[in-house]
């Protein structure tokens, strides 16, 4: 399983704890927010300080 679908699979996780039944956009808002966490987490790195970012 590749760590997108990891993600995924943990955003529809969360959504179907926190909402019952959620639908599909509550699932993907979630994975973008996971996503986006990750991103922000990469770039706490010692190596990332001072790199730039595309």
């Amino acid at each position: 399983m590749t760590d997108t679908e990891k993600l995924l699979a943990k955003a529809h996780s969360i959504a179907c704890r926190q909402f019952g039944e959620p639908c599909e956009k509550t699932a993907m808002d979630l994975f973008q927010e996971l996503c986006a966490e990750r991103d922000r987490r990469a770039g706490d790195t010692p190596e990332a300080v001072g790199a730039t970012v595309h």
